[in-house]
């Protein structure tokens, strides 16, 4: 079977989640015997990040699509995007609609490819395949966060290419069964819960009581949604009673957000115990050298970086209200729900800094938790998905 998989931005060169899905997804089906092809639209040059097959080809359409769009057609959109008229003036006139364009250029490559299915990586990512289009091949579209997300958006533009995604895609997957309901709502269309796949580990974290260093680590990137500044702020609370301890925050360093969090780090004077330590590729490693994760973030999809965690028996702490970790994180089972205040996390992570015990068994109900999202298990529902949908689109 031939697989188009299409991700709009960012893809060349960058390390979140949606792009480690995506390259393990390639790799998992190639190795299955299907032809697998990327596409993206990325004003990055270069390759993935994360290593694919030799088989994968990735093509870039960033210079074709600026080729044929130029600061003339941008300006005319620009102003139609802001006036309430907009949408209808675009549909008239298609030569000063960008997303018309953009398609034009995606879809004459998707021809030429001639898929038997197209999985495209979320809503946005769909109005560059869709928009304007008769596509031939089925649609899964894969949603990577919370559904409701991305009908927050008010733009009239943008919601009246939501509607007509919507009516042209063949199924959509999310993350979490109750993200179902969650998108029901929006969607009568077939809905499909998938969770990403979760590295499995015979190795355990060290449970001890009697180290020279405990750790408490976080890994996202440095983004105010990601909130490393609660995290921060609740073990300032903590600092000096336990000085073996430390906070080790992982993510892309060499933005606003990481001067923002030096300087609170250095307002609060836990220099020697708090990190920000940058991007590893060695994410495994340092998890296995920690003793709790904690997961302050205000939202998640699926979190890779959380569950990683739990799958090396890591106990965790997030919040009650942050959609996924409140679902991946069960309250006293494997971990704590906090409330979103420093004093709230603060009081959780103490629970697990003063009890061994309770990391330890914490730990292990998570890794138990954690085998569900095996990568066999998630390459298998995705196998049946995908046949399911090509052989409806031609019963």
């Amino acid at each position: 079977m031939k697989i188009v998989i299409y991700r709009k931005s960012p893809l060349i060169g960058t390390h979140g989640g949606i792009e480690k899905v995506i390259s393990a997804f390639a790799n998992a089906f190639t190795a299955r015997g299907h032809e697998v092809v990327i596409i993206t639209r990325d004003k990055r040059k270069g390759g993935l990040f994360f290593p694919v097959d030799p088989k994968v080809r990735l093509i870039n359409l960033h210079d074709a699509i600026a080729k044929k769009w130029n600061l003339f057609r941008q300006g005319i959109y620009e102003i139609c995007r802001h006036q309430k008229h907009g949408t209808a003036f675009l549909q008239k006139h298609p030569f000063f609609d960008r997303e018309k364009n953009v398609s034009d250029v995606i879809c004459a490559e998707i021809k030429k490819i001639n898929p038997d299915i197209i999985l495209s990586s979320g809503i946005v990512d769909s109005i560059d395949i869709v928009h304007g289009q008769s596509v031939n091949p089925p649609i899964i579209q894969m949603l990577h966060c919370l559904p409701s997300f991305y009908m927050r958006i008010k733009n009239e533009i943008i919601r009246h290419n939501f509607s007509e995604v919507l009516s042209k895609i063949s199924c959509t997957q999310v993350l979490l069964p109750s993200y179902i309901e969650n998108f029901r709502p929006y969607y009568n269309g077939p809905i499909t819960a998938i969770g990403n796949f979760v590295e499995q580990t015979e190795q355990t974290v060290s449970y001890g009581n009697n180290k020279q260093k405990y750790s408490i680590i976080y890994m996202a990137r440095l983004n105010p949604v990601k909130q490393q500044d609660l995290l921060i702020k609740a073990f300032a609370l903590l600092a000096k009673r336990f000085p073996n301890w430390e906070v080790n925050l992982w993510g892309i360093s060499e933005n606003a957000q990481y001067k923002k969090l030096k300087k609170l780090i250095q307002d609060l004077q836990i220099e020697k115990q708090v990190f920000l330590q940058g991007v590893t590729k060695e994410s495994q490693k340092e998890l296995l050298r920690s003793d709790i994760c904690a997961c302050p973030s205000t939202f998640e999809g699926f979190s890779l970086s959380l569950t990683e965690a739990m799958a090396v028996g890591l106990p965790c702490v997030g919040l009650k209200t942050a959609s996924c970790v409140n679902e991946l994180i069960e309250d006293n089972v494997n971990g704590y729900l906090a409330d979103n205040t420093p004093e709230d996390f603060a009081d959780k992570l103490e629970k697990l800094m003063t009890s061994a015990e309770t990391r330890r068994r914490f730990g292990l109900a998570s890794k138990e938790k954690m085998k569900q999202y095996a990568p066999e298990n998630i390459w298998k529902l995705w196998d049946n998905l995908i046949k399911e949908t090509v052989e409806k689109k031609h019963a």
